[in-house]
Formats: structure tokens, C-alpha cells, sequence
């Protein structure tokens, strides 16, 4: 995990993720399942599978992926990170009598800083 790709912040690739966390799935699958192009699919995976995020088998004619044991913690990383991130912005939040979904961006900063 030393260098974490930022999995949450590109949608498609957390998408394809979260679908193989079911099992494994081919192309097509993973397709019907996101509403996602399966060219565009292919892409994600042969580079997350270069990456070590997924791996994959023939079955018959087709390919199969299905996530590595790094694709999971690196997922379980990432939402992690983003559960403490929700937590952190609603402690401040609190703290400083801010409606719900108007905290500046700033103020986030300063907390993951140490405030």
C-alpha cells in the first residue's frame, strides 16, 4: 500500500471495485451491472489489474476479474478515509454551528492539520 491510488476520488474505477466485491465478473458483467462501457471497462481494469488491484483468468472465451487481496485493503483504506473524513467534517461542523453541507473547504484543512 505504499502508494495508495486515490480510489474513491475517480467514481468508474470505485464503481468496478465495488461490483467485484460480489465476486468475480467479466466485462460484460461488470457492463450490465455499472451502465458503464465495456471499452472503457477493459481500460480500468487492465491498468487497476497492473497495479495489482485486481487479477484475472480465462474462462472459456472470456476474461474474469475479480479483486486481489490488495484491491480489498486498498477499498477498505479508501473508505476508511472517507468515513473519517465525513466524521471530522461533521465534528466541526457541530463545533461551529455550521449548517450541514456548508463547510468551507478550509476548514476541513485545518482540522486534518491538528487543530
Amino acid at each position: 500500500m505504499a502508494g495508495r491510488r486515490p480510489l474513491l476520488l475517480k467514481p468508474s474505477r470505485a464503481l468496478i471495485m465495488g461490483v467485484l466485491l460480489e465476486g468475480p465478473l467479466h466485462v460484460r458483467g461488470i457492463a450490465r451491472l455499472t451502465g458503464l462501457n465495456p471499452s472503457t471497462i477493459s481500460r480500468i481494469l487492465r491498468k487497476m489489474e497492473g497495479e495489482g488491484l485486481v487479477v484475472s483468468r480465462v474462462e472459456g472465451k472470456r476474461r474474469v476479474y475479480e479483486m486481489s487481496d490488495e484491491g480489498r485493503r486498498e477499498l477498505a483504506f479508501a473508505v476508511y478515509e472517507l468515513d473519517l473524513a465525513f466524521s471530522i467534517q461533521g465534528t466541526v461542523r457541530s463545533v461551529l454551528g455550521v449548517p450541514k453541507n456548508t463547510l468551507p473547504a478550509g476548514c476541513l484543512q485545518v482540522v486534518e492539520a491538528g487543530w
